[in-house]
């Protein structure tokens, strides 16, 4: 049996020095990778926004990520009503008519749709009420009668309410 100085001695200076040079650069440089590779998948995963509820472009940058898309989309809307084409206005304003149901959705009101959910509103909480129910029946004219003629300027006092109310829900810049 080896004595403990011989075995202290094997540890400190093993007779196979330069093998293990080789394997302990192997080791640390597949360490490195996967430490990047773990690092990488951390910040881009969805798991730290899954664990936290945390989106770092959104921690860290000045603006949500919601109203981001938000803003992307109005912005598509507001290029399909600039067509001047009177289907193009439709389809804007039925798209707009949508992300109202969803911001009012995301705002807590429940419902099956647009009209339910502004039932349950009070004028104290949105004093726009009025416009949102104007604006809301133009559109649903617009889904329930193919036929609706919609004309230009109509299309554009529409929007520009659709605007005014995303802005008083501060959702819209």
């Amino acid at each position: 049996m080896p004595s403990l100085p011989q075995i202290i001695s094997f540890i400190v200076n093993p007779p196979f020095v330069g093998i293990l040079l080789y394997i302990k650069t192997a080791f640390i440089v597949a360490s490195l990778i996967l430490l990047i590779a773990a690092i990488i998948i951390f910040f881009q995963g969805t798991w730290l926004n899954l664990a936290y509820g945390v989106r770092f472009s959104e921690f860290f940058g000045y603006k949500p990520t919601e109203a981001r898309q938000f803003s992307k989309q109005w912005q598509k809307i507001a290029k399909r009503l600039r067509t001047g084409a009177e289907s193009e206005s439709k389809l804007a304003l039925m798209e707009a008519d949508r992300l109202l149901d969803e911001t009012l959705d995301k705002v807590g009101l429940k419902g099956e749709g647009v009209a339910d959910r502004l039932r349950q509103a009070s004028p104290g909480v949105f004093p726009n009420l009025n416009e949102m129910l104007e604006v809301h029946k133009v559109s649903s004219d617009i889904i329930h009668d193919p036929d609706y003629k919609l004309s230009a300027e109509e299309a554009k006092n529409v929007m520009n309410k659709f605007e005014k109310i995303f802005k008083d829900l501060e959702v819209l810049e």
